[in-house]
Parts: structure tokens; sequence; C-alpha cells
């Protein structure tokens, strides 16, 4: 009868262990897990980061644009205080994205692009405003 509660002992601390055993295997998995959506999380949060800022950059040019033109037609130099407002963001923005995509060559190379295009743009606002 001893042998038989030892035995009995012997399987109960075996199936302890083997309890503990897969529990601990459970929370690393868990960490694991956990440590993986955090890291997807934060690619969802630079992409999000990556589209405001392009979004941004977008609609400054569009405003920089618009009262230039404004300007050109009006010839009203109150046009001009926005106009250079959103001149004097359109680079920072661009250098922003540059940061943003920094791991990325071929997007790095987009933005050379167009910063090359940006600049062109704005010369040629600026050329068409000196000459008014």
């Amino acid at each position: 009868m001893a042998r038989k509660q030892t035995s009995e002992i012997k399987s109960l601390n075996l199936i302890a262990v083997f309890g503990a055993a897969l529990i601990l295997a459970l929370e690393v998995w868990n960490l694991f897990s956990l440590n993986r959506n955090h890291n997807y999380a934060g690619w969802v949060d630079h992409t999000h980061q990556v589209i405001e800022t392009s979004d941004e950059l977008l609609s400054t040019t569009v405003i920089a644009e618009s009262w230039a033109r404004g300007y050109v037609m009006a010839q009203d130099p109150s046009f001009l205080r926005v106009y250079y407002q959103s001149k004097d963001v359109i680079i920072p923005l661009i250098n922003q994205l540059k940061r943003l995509t920094a791991d990325d060559s071929v997007q790095q190379r987009r933005m050379d692009t167009l910063q090359s295009i940006a600049m062109l743009r704005l010369n040629h606002m600026d050329e068409t405003i000196a000459f008014i």
C-alpha cells in the first residue's frame, strides 16, 4: 500500500511539473505575441505619421499655389503673407518625410524627386510673383 501511495505521489509530482512547464511555455508564447503585436502597432503608427505628413504637405502646397495665384490675379499684397507662410513649411515637411522614410531606399529616391519638383514649382511661383 505504501508503494501505491509513493507511485501516486510520483505521478502527481510529474503532472505538477508538466503543468508548470506548460504554464511557463504559454507565458513565454504570450510575451512573444505581445512583443510582436507591439511591434506591429509601432509600424501602424509610423504609417499613419507618413500619411498625415504627406497629406499636410499636399494641402500646404495647394494653399501656397492658391495664394500665389490670388496675388497674380488680384495684385493684392495681402495674398503674399499666406503664400510665404505656406512656402516656409513645405521644405521642413519634405525633410520630415525623408526622416520618416529613411529605412526605405525607394521612398528616399521618391522624396528626392518630390523635393526637386517642389523646389521647381516654388521657384516658378517666386518668379511669377516677382514679375508682377
